[in-house]
């Protein structure tokens, strides 16, 4: 046998064995183990005696033997090993029983608090965010069972009730329509799961097809916000570019008035010149001929 198939056989669950004991729901327990084919007797009185010597056994002697022995294995057999450590060294299938009893049957007042927290987790018990339908079901139903090993029963409508209201408000039209449409009073838990199965399939696929189709939308969006910024910087090179080029001409303009100032302030200077030059000139000539006007006289 490999180390997986090792695995998957879990202590008191082997075909072979009888029904694992676990001392967690002692009631449920002991119902399995009553299931002994004639040997509660002996689990729950003690031993059948054999009063002949060994040496003189008959065969009816040696099935009530065989029987005894039989009452033991099958306690033994349905242990875990951490619990058999502790009962190891007892003989007899009564002594054993008598340890279990003492050790795992709840009195009184211990039940009844066990009894008022597992109803305090039905009251609240709620799907949890992403939890699937059969993992929800699991739950309430390890919880019922701890429960039922209690004392403590619902009806099929209760529960169905339960099932039908716990779940989130996305389902809320789905749980409408069972409870009007199906008897919770003969409603199967099987077929409770089975609807329920098929909606929440129903509900990823529509999760599925929105994220599709959001995911589409974003890609859209985001394409165009690409296109409307490569459109914006194509507008803004070429704003820029006739905006360069506009400075380039007014700069054209401005050296072209620059260079006709200055040969226009040239021409001026030299028109300055010039009629300075004839002033004196006339100066001159005045000055010469009244000269001349004086020395005639």
């Amino acid at each position: 046998m490999t180390d997986n198939q090792h695995l998957l056989i879990i202590e008191g669950t082997s075909l072979t064995r009888p029904p694992g004991f676990t001392g967690e729901c002692w009631t449920s327990d002991l119902n399995n183990l009553r299931g002994g084919g004639g040997i509660w007797p002996i689990i729950t009185n003690g031993d059948i005696p054999i009063t002949k010597p060994k040496a003189e056994w008959l065969n009816n002697d040696l099935a009530i033997m065989e029987l005894n022995t039989k009452a033991r294995y099958t306690l033994t057999y349905a242990l875990s090993k951490n619990k058999y450590n502790k009962i190891c060294r007892l003989r007899t299938a009564k002594e054993i029983w008598d340890s279990l009893s003492i050790n795992y049957e709840s009195t009184e007042d211990v039940g009844l608090r066990k009894v008022v927290t597992l109803t305090r987790h039905y009251k609240s018990f709620i799907m949890k965010d992403g939890e699937f339908v059969d993992d929800m079901f699991g739950r309430l139903q390890v919880l019922l069972n701890n429960l039922e090993a209690l004392g403590h029963r619902y009806s099929k409508t209760q529960i169905n009730l339960k099932v039908l209201d716990n779940f989130p408000k996305v389902w809320e039209p789905k749980t409408t329509t069972i409870q009007e449409a199906r008897d919770l009073k003969n409603l199967a838990w099987d077929e409770l799961l089975g609807i329920l199965r098929v909606h929440e399939v129903h509900l990823q696929n529509r999760e599925h097809m929105q994220k599709k189709n959001f995911a589409t939308l974003k890609s859209e969006e985001t394409s165009f916000i690409i296109e409307e910024k490569k459109s914006l910087s194509k507008a803004l090179k070429v704003q820029i570019q006739e905006s360069d080029e506009s400075d380039n001409s007014n700069g054209s303009i401005n050296d072209e008035v620059t260079l006709m100032s200055r040969k226009f302030k040239q021409m001026m200077k030299k028109k300055g010149k010039f009629q300075h030059s004839s002033r004196c000139k006339d100066t001159k000539f005045k000055k010469k001929n009244k000269g001349e006007s004086n020395e005639i006289i």
